[in-house]
């Protein structure tokens, strides 16, 4: 790597606007696997894989389906971050949606595998 792209993610990873949704988008999401992984591992029955707030669990399916939820948090996670990594030389403004965004859907994630967690308590 030369020094201009090591420059660069300095300055990527020093924008707080950056570094900080990117930090709590990263706890989010491994508190989502931790979340799932110890209510539903091992189950053998059907547990419950989508949560509709009109009707409540309306899909089941094994127990490690409901792992593409964090799975799913963790592929925006990587697309969000290269993109914003890429564009952050062109367009700073950019990654900044595009981390505060990652950011929102991982809070959106973490209520979805709330909801599927609390309605299996109940």
């Amino acid at each position: 790597m030369d020094n201009d792209k090591i420059i660069r993610l300095k300055s990527f990873f020093k924008d707080p606007i950056i570094s900080v949704p990117l930090a709590v988008s990263l706890l989010i999401d491994a508190g989502l696997w931790w979340l799932l992984y110890t209510k539903f591992h091992g189950q053998t029955d059907y547990v419950p894989l989508h949560y509709n707030i009109y009707f409540g669990i309306d899909l089941f399916g094994p127990w490690y389906k409901i792992l593409l939820i964090p799975l799913s948090g963790l592929a925006f996670f990587f697309i969000n971050f290269g993109l914003s990594l890429i564009m952050y030389k062109r367009v700073k403004m950019f990654s900044h949606i595009l981390i505060i965004g990652l950011c929102l859907s991982e809070l959106i994630l973490l209520g979805a595998g709330y909801l599927i967690v609390r309605e299996l308590i109940v």
